[in-house]
Order: C-alpha cells, then structure tokens, then sequence
C-alpha cells in the first residue's frame, strides 16, 4: 500500500493495479478480500501506531491544533460511517462524515473519522 501510494497516491482499490505499474520479483496475492482484511488491521491498531509515532517524533505540546471538517457524499452509501447531518458545505440531503486531526509542532499527532451521531 505503501509503495502504490509513492508512485501515484489514489484509491485504496487502485493498489490492484499495482501488478501491471511495479516490477515484483515476488509473486503478490493481491485482492479486495486482502486490502481489506490489511486496512481493518491497520484500524486496529491505530491508537497504538499513533502513540509510537507521538513517541518516537517527540514533538512540543506547548502548543496544539485542533481542526474539524466535514466532507459528503455523492449517491447514496450503505455504510454506518456515512450518515445525513449538517453539511459545513451547504449540501442539503447529502450524507456526511466528520475529519478531526490534532496537530502539535506541525506533526499530526492523532486523527479521527465518524459519523454525525
């Protein structure tokens, strides 16, 4: 996923057609089964990752950056993430997800992605 996003960052999904753009002398079993199984990993272990990175960067809390935006949806999504609410965009009808990120020394420290509920 790494790699896909280094030679041109885009979808979750377009890292199926990482067979056909990168050169592997390996053999790799990519599927839509297998980067989702590798991204709910990778949820489950968020907190933790951003805790070590926090660590590790050790960055200045003297001052912190908190923002908060909202993004919707084109169509409709059957998906308990992506709900209808109040639209920052004045989309009426639109459903919506809320995008908050804390910063400090410049360095996102930890982010979250929920519904309107």
């Amino acid at each position: 996923m790494i790699i896909s996003r280094l030679f041109r960052p885009s979808s979750d999904m377009d890292l199926l057609d990482l067979r056909e753009r990168v050169y592997c002398p390996w053999e790799m079993h990519l599927s839509e089964d297998n980067i989702y199984r590798a991204l709910d990993r990778l949820m489950s272990e968020k907190d933790d990752m951003e805790i070590d990175l926090f660590n590790a960067l050790n960055p200045s809390t003297s001052i912190v950056h908190y923002d908060l935006t909202s993004t919707y949806f084109e169509g409709r999504e059957n998906n308990d993430l992506v709900l209808f609410g109040y639209s920052r965009d004045r989309k009426r009808g639109k459903e919506q997800i809320v995008i908050g990120m804390v910063m400090a020394d410049g360095i996102p420290i930890y982010h979250q992605v929920t519904s309107y509920v």
